[in-house]
């Protein structure tokens, strides 16, 4: 048998488990972008069997296609995500469903440049998400540690080892729903990215954000009594809105947008502003944030 058949035949052999590996839903057919990038490696390939096809070393012929099939089978199987995470069409769902020992609920989105909406659902759900857009599957780490659940989703590039981004923007839009019945502590963090994050019916005890050049609106509620807000990230543009009554101390922003919160009632308090009377209103936030922020604004509803 000389190479070049050897070759065929390893094709077909690689071709057949592609599809038995689709049919068991082992393979994502969006990694195709990926194993086409990997077309050069064919040339390599039967350039080596050239090269040894003839001399004492033949075994190196017989062996480079075995080698390439291993990676084409490699890179079709390395992106599939949990169980958790599932297919509709052309996005991606990821459901999590409450437990009656859950108490409280620690959530992480690392999005990079993604666009990301969060809002409050009633629900059996601890959280529904829905990924769109052209990237792959999100990668997804969760832990419970006694009454706590801790969640990272996180974007990432299928196989990104040789996976290249072109242009500004990913093109991944998510959205999430989080349940209303159990307190929440959320940070989000992509840069150039426009959220939503309306917690106005969810039970929020702290928020971090941090997003350069990012374009965020965020709603507060007045499900706790106490809500720490930490804000971040160069040249970002913030816009929050408050409930009506609501104990508001601010602290770490820059002397212009500090003159900014005299508008709304906010009294200078040597190293913060504070509302007249917080201690004694309902809910109480506190807002902490970066003097690296271009625009915020902060108004009640």
């Amino acid at each position: 048998m000389n190479p070049a058949r050897f070759r065929w035949g390893i094709f077909f052999i690689v071709a057949g488990l592609l599809l038995i590996l689709s049919n068991f839903d082992y393979i994502d057919w969006r990694t195709g972008s990926d194993l086409f990038s990997l077309w050069p490696l064919i040339l390599i390939a039967i350039g080596i069997e050239k090269i040894f096809a003839q001399s004492k070393m033949k075994i190196i012929a017989y062996l480079s296609p075995v080698l390439l099939g291993c990676i084409v089978i490699f890179v079709a199987v390395s992106g599939f995500s949990d169980s958790n995470l599932t297919r509709s069409g052309n996005a991606y769902r990821y459901n999590v469903g409450m437990e009656t020992g859950y108490k409280s609920f620690e959530l992480d989105f690392a999005m990079d440049d993604a666009d990301l909406t969060v809002r409050g659902a009633s629900s059996n759900d601890l959280i529904r998400c829905r990924f769109g857009g052209n990237g792959g599957d999100p990668e997804t780490d969760m832990e419970v540690f006694g009454e706590t659940v801790k969640l990272r989703i996180e974007e990432t590039s299928r196989n990104s080892w040789i996976h290249f981004k072109q242009g500004r923007r990913s093109g991944y839009r998510w959205s999430t729903s989080v349940s209303n019945s159990i307190p929440l502590s959320l940070k989000c963090t992509g840069d150039k990215s426009d959220m939503r994050l309306d917690c106005r019916e969810l039970m929020l005890e702290s928020l971090d954000v941090d997003s350069d050049e990012g374009d965020i609106s965020i709603s507060i509620g007045g499900l706790m009594d106490l809500v720490k807000i930490e804000l971040n990230g160069d040249d970002a543009d913030y816009t929050i809105t408050i409930p009506r009554g609501s104990g508001v101390k601010v602290t770490g922003a820059d002397d212009i947008i500090y003159r900014r919160f005299r508008k709304i009632g906010l009294e200078d308090n040597g190293d913060s502003y504070m509302t007249v009377g917080y201690d004694t209103l309902n809910p109480k936030i506190e807002l902490n944030m970066s003097n690296d922020i271009s625009q915020f604004s902060l108004d009640y509803y």
